[in-house]
């Protein structure tokens, strides 16, 4: 259910499209590979003054306890891509997916 307006709230869950056939610069969902640490996500929406919500899915129960930390943006390029990263460095022994939504906090990118 798509979200509604009513008076000035919302009420029903907000949505994000995802779908590959019609690629949303502002969020999508990336895989973090078993053995890797890093992975660069390309879209021209991100700026240096980004916020990111990201959220991740471990492919395994326990994987928190065994993983490199938390995952987090480790780069930017403003404009081009940013980069993800575990917390520590250390690569990760499930594939993850990472669920990631961008916000813009200027006026500058169209």
């Amino acid at each position: 259910m798509a979200e509604l307006l009513f008076k000035s709230l919302l009420r029903g869950p907000m949505s994000t499209r995802t779908a590959p056939t019609e690629p949303n610069p502002w969020a999508g969902l990336t895989t973090l590979n078993r053995g890797s640490a890093t992975i660069t996500v390309s879209t021209s929406a991100v700026q240096s003054d980004s916020i990111f919500r990201i959220a991740a899915n471990p492919g395994s129960i326990g994987v928190a306890a065994n993983s490199g930390g938390a995952i987090v943006v480790s780069s930017i390029v403003d404009q081009v891509s940013f980069a993800l990263a575990t917390m520590t460095g250390v690569a990760l022994p499930w594939d993850t997916t990472v669920m990631w939504e961008l916000m813009r906090t200027s006026p500058s990118l169209g």
